[in-house]
């Protein structure tokens, strides 16, 4: 249904002659058919040996293709040297090879229909132009920053070279079945065979080298631990929760639960790597409370407030600490905000029991365990209040 000779342009070079149809893009089918070396083609650059030797055979076969197909003439022989029966020279041959010397292998996308092809194409031109315009903007920060700025990127730099392992073990290498989107929720779960006493949990980022995946490959954004007696799993207890706030990629270094000086170099990390992370703030508050540093507990999960005003951990943990440090009317005010966003949030009435017994009002306290009770009837802390 079409002229032999546009069907012949269209094999050879449809997306330069035919651009927007779809047999100019199919019909390079031809060109690009035959055995595909990754390693050769992509990974290895022809620069080096191995990637010379993928692409000339490669470039080989599309010549011979081309040429024994539309002209039937075997010119492949000429490769090597003058062709002993047809006027075929080695300058010939290379004359051809240079034709498609420039063409290389890719993933191509293209459309059925020419107004998608057509947006997808000024879309496209959109992204970089705006990619340029980053470009120009990060170049401006740079030289409006000053040395300082450029000196804090040299020194980056050196860091990173303590990002490189020179050994992989088994921590590096799991991760959870691939998903389309972050919202997906996965688990691992790790069997002991029988009960064992745990005094820390750590979770280890993936590393790989391959194709530049690099260090924190496949690290939680949001996350928990469970531990549990039951084999089935039926019963858990949560020791950590950081699934109310993204928490940044650690690269090498690990996320760990239980030991202090670990947990808080794990914090600062992700502090390091994101200032203004409401998880490692509050993770911070509740290390310095460990640490008996009530003050600087306060103080990390304020900044972890304004980050988000609303965040209900924040507000309750503010006011649990005061309430440690025996300024009742001042925890009450934040353990009021943290229930008015949560009615249902028993810590923080379990916390305001214990503020009104500091002030000794014991019916106020009773209520307030009540309710924690109410809402979780084998809540520890709560029970302890009612008895005292």
């Amino acid at each position: 249904d079409k002229p032999y000779a546009r069907f012949v342009r269209e094999q050879l070079a449809g997306d330069q002659l035919f651009p927007g149809t779809e047999d100019g893009i199919l019909g390079l089918g031809f060109v690009a058919a035959g055995p595909w070396d990754f390693i050769g083609h992509v990974e290895v650059p022809e620069t080096k040996i191995d990637g010379r030797i993928a692409r000339y055979i490669d470039r080989d076969e599309m010549v011979t293709n081309a040429m024994n197909t539309f002209v039937s003439t075997t010119v492949q022989c000429a490769r090597c040297h003058n062709h002993k029966f047809d006027a075929v020279t080695q300058q010939h041959y290379y004359n051809l090879q240079s034709v498609f010397a420039a063409v290389d292998k890719a993933e191509r996308s293209y459309g059925v229909d020419p107004k998608v092809t057509a947006r997808r194409q000024e879309l496209e031109s959109k992204i970089k132009e705006s990619t340029t315009q980053l470009a120009a903007i990060q170049k401006k920060i740079e030289e409006e920053a000053g040395p300082a700025y450029t000196e804090a990127l040299a020194k980056a730099n050196e860091l990173a070279a303590f990002a490189v392992l020179a050994h992989r073990d088994d921590a590096y290498g799991f991760h959870s079945a691939m998903q389309t989107a972050t919202s997906v929720a996965q688990w691992a779960q790790v069997d002991l065979g029988e009960s064992k006493a745990i005094s820390e949990i750590r979770l280890h980022p993936c590393s790989d080298d391959f194709g530049g995946i690099g260090n924190g490959f496949g690290f939680p954004v949001r996350f928990k631990l469970e531990v549990s007696d039951d084999p089935e799993f039926k019963a858990s207890t949560l020791v950590a929760d950081q699934t109310a706030d993204d928490y940044p990629n650690l690269g090498i270094a690990y996320y760990d639960n239980g030991d202090i000086d670990n947990a808080k170099k794990c914090q600062q990390i992700a502090l390091s790597i994101e200032p203004n992370c409401g998880a490692a703030l509050n993770n911070m508050g509740s290390i310095s409370l460990k640490e008996g540093n009530k003050s600087e507990a306060v103080e990390y999960y304020k900044r972890s407030l304004n980050v988000n005003p609303n965040d209900i951990d924040s507000l309750s943990n503010i006011g649990s600490t005061l309430v440690l440090m025996e300024k009742y009317d001042e925890a009450l005010s934040y353990l009021d905000q943290a229930i008015l966003l949560n009615k249902n949030y028993e810590k923080a009435y379990c916390s305001k029991g214990f503020a009104f017994m500091g002030k000794d009002k014991k019916d106020e306290a009773l209520a307030a365990f009540t309710n924690a009770m109410i809402l979780k009837p084998d809540y520890p802390e709560a029970l302890v209040g009612v008895a005292r």
